[in-house]
């Protein structure tokens, strides 16, 4: 039996390769990660289904808002793990662990980063299809009428 690499498989849309997508990203595997792989379409037509197919975009939104809780659950799991906060001095005393709480630290702002950029990407997703829906196209014009004061 020959061993024949994997191919990439079309940029046709195909239901159960999005819901595979979509259960990656609830997991925690990134996007990019995803699209690596050679049995999965590449990122560039993971793109394009999100903008042609509502049903993906929903689903997608769906696996962003898991991702966000988890990333959630991790920020709590990290804030409340105070195991190596502490060394022990030369003096036998206990002392800080800079290097860990500053790792802590930029772990659980990396997780809040990650959350904030997805909620707003999820946010302007909704208003572009609620965009759709008025038939505007993203900004409502606004008129101000100002009253003729007769000044100069």
């Amino acid at each position: 039996m020959t061993d024949r690499p994997t191919r990439r498989p079309s940029g046709r849309y195909n239901g159960r390769l999005a819901l595979e997508i979509c259960a990656r990203l609830a997991d925690g595997i990134s996007l990019r990660r995803i699209a690596a792989d050679p049995a999965m379409p590449a990122r560039s037509t993971i793109w394009r289904w999100l903008a042609e197919k509502p049903e993906f975009a929903a689903a997608y939104r769906r696996a962003r808002a898991a991702d966000a809780e988890r990333l959630a659950d991790e920020i709590l799991e990290i804030a409340d793990d105070g195991g190596d906060d502490y060394v022990l001095g030369a003096k036998g005393g206990a002392l800080p662990n800079t290097e860990h709480l500053q790792r802590s630290k930029l772990r659980i702002d990396t997780r809040k980063w990650l959350i904030a950029r997805r909620s707003a990407d999820a946010t302007q997703a909704q208003g572009d299809a609620n965009d759709d829906d008025r038939g505007g196209a993203g900004d409502a014009g606004v008129t101000l009428y100002l009253p003729d004061n007769e000044r100069d």
